[in-house]
């Protein structure tokens, strides 16, 4: 017996704080592919920015101390200082204030990037403060993804070109429903 999922709903619920630390893939890529593949990605973010500035900022020698990893370094540098002739430096030589400095960017960048995945791909973004704010997070998605409806509709536009189409989703003012869409979708290619 097989079961065909083509009409099921699919979603991927992501735990983490989006500090990338070690991809090889472009943010661009991974959205790109998260989106054509219309699965909805809900993204549960964990704050733990003030638990990585604490062991960022130990002092040299502490076996707490962190450091940011090459490909930290080189996402930094390549977002937020492309023509710094700090590229390349030490990790271990930055001062407390620069590792500050990037740790903050790198964090909001990461919450940047979280918010548009979520929302390229028709799913949310839960910001949690701690583990024990997690649960709730998952009994929303939960509870999103029960109540979820999927509507239809005949594009005037027939052709297969691939090409990315807008969709724009109103419901009446005095409706309670809460409209949360793909920004579009991507055309079929013959």
């Amino acid at each position: 017996m097989s079961i065909d999922t083509s009409s099921r709903r699919r979603a991927v619920i992501v735990f983490s704080d989006c500090v990338d630390s070690t991809s090889s893939f472009e943010f661009e890529k991974v959205v790109e592919a998260a989106d054509r593949s219309g699965i909805s990605v809900y993204v549960v973010l964990l704050d733990t920015e003030s638990f990585s500035e604490r062991l960022l900022t130990q002092p040299d020698g502490d076996e707490d101390r962190i450091n940011f990893s090459k490909s930290q370094l080189s996402r930094f540098y390549e977002t937020f200082a492309p023509d710094s002739p700090d590229r390349g430096r030490s990790p271990s030589g930055y001062t407390v204030l620069e590792r500050l400095e990037i740790n903050r960017s790198l964090y909001s960048l990461a919450r940047e990037q979280a918010s548009l995945l979520a929302a390229k791909t028709g799913g949310r973004l839960y910001p949690v403060a701690s583990l024990a704010d997690a649960g709730a997070a998952y009994r929303a998605i939960a509870s999103e993804l029960r109540t979820r409806y999927s509507i239809g509709y005949y594009p005037t536009n027939n052709r297969h070109d691939g090409s990315w189409r807008k969709l724009d989703v109103h419901v009446p003012e005095a409706s309670s429903a809460v409209v949360v869409t793909r920004p579009g979708y991507w055309a079929p290619k013959d």
